[in-house]
């Protein structure tokens, strides 16, 4: 197996090992992984991506679909040489490109650029200042957004040829979201990559993260780049074939993880909020969230939250701005933090 790359034949082993299983997850396995190996397209990073056609559903058109609203994309593409859609790229080479990746049994997670993208930029601010209606509104306008891009990219001649035969072969999996109010196979869910978050005793920025600095608190520490989507996109007024983004950052690889301090987590002690612990939503500028928001930061700051939640408890139901650093860090320690 050359370069970590699966190739059709070790997709083929694999449903052969399944023989002796007849369960139906097995079959349906079996299956997936026999059409996988008819239609593969090879990953460097050794997935095989390909889409089961026989259970997928055609990116439908939703309702209030506008051409209109998307023609700047074909605009864009025609442009710049665009290869949407491309699920073979070698490293280095997904920049700019609307491609398919963590794919498994022939379905896809995709991922965007500035102008080919799934985000409905400059429209978040109705999930984020508005009431629980406005968000449920704003849910609605992007799944008709997203739902529209795709039926756009797979159906309209505005778009490459090429590109329209390789979107065509994608489509919602029809054994997925069952009861999503937008239809069968349609994410019933929004990701919320950045909301509001808490104004802290510390704050953590961006020039924190890259000019990093011990912080005597420490509880935990991560590394990664800076990744903000765009907010703003609106035509270039010197070129009408090209837009400008605002928004859209991807800083370089970070040399050294940042420091996570509690006081991140709490407020300063007089504000009026004396006994409250936020695990996830943290006190950081948008730049610094965009590197603070992965999972694996989030799973230790929530476990520090329980920990020294516990500790106050134990020592008389202090407030958590009383809270004891060496006892703290004691605790994380023989959880198995490394500290």
């Amino acid at each position: 197996m050359a370069d970590g790359m699966i190739t059709v034949e070790d997709l083929l082993r694999q449903a052969e090992k399944l023989t002796a299983d007849t369960s139906d997850e097995a079959d349906r396995l079996k299956t997936l992984l026999r059409r996988a190996a008819e239609n593969a397209e090879l990953m460097p990073n050794g997935i095989a991506a390909a889409r089961a056609e026989a259970t997928a559903l055609p990116f439908a058109a939703p309702d209030g679909y506008d051409r209109a609203q998307f023609a700047p994309v074909a605009e864009q593409i025609i442009a710049n040489g665009e290869t949407a859609f491309v699920t073979n790229l070698a490293p280095g080479e997904d920049a700019g490109r609307f491609h398919a990746y963590d794919l498994q049994g022939g379905v896809g997670n995709w991922n965007s650029s500035p102008f080919l993208s799934l985000h409905l930029p400059g429209r978040s601010k109705l999930y984020r200042d508005g009431n629980w209606a406005a968000r449920d509104t704003f849910a609605e306008e992007q799944a008709r957004w997203c739902a529209g891009f795709l039926h756009f990219m797979a159906n309209d001649t505005a778009v490459p040829q090429v590109i329209r035969d390789k979107a065509a072969t994608w489509g919602l999996p029809d054994d997925e979201f069952g009861d999503s109010p937008y239809g069968r196979g349609f994410p019933h869910w929004l990701y919320v990559r950045a909301g509001l978050r808490l104004n802290g005793w510390e704050r953590m920025t961006g020039l924190d993260q890259i000019n990093v600095t011990a912080n005597p608190h420490r509880v935990a520490s991560f590394a990664y780049k800076h990744d903000s989507k765009e907010v703003t996109v609106w035509p270039d007024p010197d070129d009408a074939t090209a837009v400008q983004v605002e928004g859209y950052i991807v800083g370089p690889d970070p040399t050294e993880p940042f420091d996570v301090s509690p006081k991140m987590m709490m407020t300063e002690p007089g504000t009026g909020m004396e006994n409250l612990l936020v695990s996830n939503l943290v006190s950081s500028t948008s730049v610094a969230w965009s590197a603070i928001r992965l999972e694996p930061l989030l799973g230790m700051m929530g476990e520090v939250c329980g920990t020294l939640a516990a500790q106050c408890l134990s020592d008389g139901a202090k407030p958590v701005q009383s809270y004891d650093y060496t006892n703290l860090r004691s605790r994380l320690i023989r959880a198995g933090f490394n500290l």
